[in-house]
């Protein structure tokens, strides 16, 4: 049976690595800005890595709790056959794998940062949302899916093949008479259902992330076809 792995079973699926070795191994501190080291070791994050591609049913990072346990270094690809559902409520959570990543939907939210050697290749949807402290998808080699939403000061470093609708905040504006940049409510409706884009043209990230987790249909459905 192929796994899920989460906050319960991260230690009995990947092996513990100390962070400075880790450090040492992959040259984590050239990938994140961030003080990673002194951040896992004050939130006591244990990191862990698999080495080999790992073939999962569904990826969890703290999706039950603020507090994400553990950091992942996948040393090969990942695979998974329904979502990456990557929550980062702390800094200094993430996600490095040195090969690329198949699966359904990536909903990135927080602190979460995910770092890809290779291809990200997703069927449905990636999303990235709330972060305002910091979170990033980073992708070095190409990027597949039928749209990306990044909103929220959520940040993606991405090569997006044609044909992708990449929702950002560029996307979500238009200049006013005076040049100054403002969400186009008119334009964000025409695009997304009306549950999703509030009274001043802002989209309600959660409830999106929320609705893509939950399988539910996002986009006007002439668009969505139109993606397919």
């Amino acid at each position: 049976m192929t796994p899920i792995l989460n906050d319960d079973n991260y230690a009995e699926i990947a092996t513990v690595i100390d962070i400075h070795e880790a450090d040492k191994k992959y040259n984590l501190s050239k990938l994140f800005y961030y003080h990673f080291i002194e951040l896992a070791e004050e939130e006591e994050q244990t990191t862990v890595v698999y080495n080999g591609n790992l073939h999962l049913k569904s990826l969890e990072f703290g999706k039950n709790s603020d507090y994400v346990a553990f950091n992942l270094i996948v040393d090969g690809d990942l695979i998974v056959d329904e979502d990456l559902d990557l929550y980062g409520g702390i800094e200094g959570a993430f996600l490095y794998v040195t090969g690329s990543i198949k699966g359904r939907n990536l909903l990135a939210a927080g602190c979460m940062y995910v770092v890809v050697n290779g291809n990200l290749e997703i069927a449905n949807a990636i999303v990235g949302c709330d972060g305002s402290d910091g979170g990033e998808v980073s992708v070095k080699g190409e990027t597949s899916a039928t749209y990306i939403i990044e909103t929220d000061y959520y940040t993606m470093a991405l090569n997006a093949k044609e044909g992708v609708l990449y929702i950002d905040d560029d996307y979500c504006c238009s200049e006013d008479e005076e040049g100054d940049s403002e969400f186009d409510v008119k334009r964000m409706q025409t695009i997304l259902l009306p549950e999703y884009v509030n009274e001043e043209g802002y989209l309600e990230a959660w409830e999106i992330l929320r609705a893509v987790r939950d399988g539910k249909q996002i986009l006007k459905t002439s668009l969505n076809s139109t993606n397919n």
